[in-house]
């Protein structure tokens, strides 16, 4: 009886803490929240050094840019180049802004 109880008990906190973790893991094929809200997988974007940070500008119109979003979580982006040789993540707090790229319509 003792040890169906510590089953029981381990198997309860097995369940907790998977509950806890998926809650934290990156948002893959969903749009982001927060300064990521639009933000999508497979979008492409520029990435523009302004020293201490980086301003991110995503293409309205899908127009190659080189790099596209690899991962967007809660705090940080993953940006790819298209070749797929370079990986570059990003936390939040090094993100000075996110500008949206459009076309002008005609």
């Amino acid at each position: 009886m003792r040890l169906r109880i510590i089953n029981f008990a381990l198997g309860v906190s097995i369940l907790v803490g998977l509950a806890g973790t998926t809650r934290t893991r990156a948002i893959e094929g969903r749009t982001g929240v927060g300064l990521f809200a639009g933000l999508r997988v497979g979008q492409p974007v520029t990435l523009k050094d302004l020293g201490v940070a980086y301003e991110v500008g995503v293409m309205v119109d899908r127009f190659p840019t080189g790099r596209e979003i690899a991962e967007v979580g809660a705090d940080y982006l993953v940006v790819r180049d298209v070749t797929g040789a370079v990986e570059t993540r990003i936390p939040v707090t090094s993100i000075k802004a996110v500008t949206r790229i459009m076309t002008p319509s005609r």
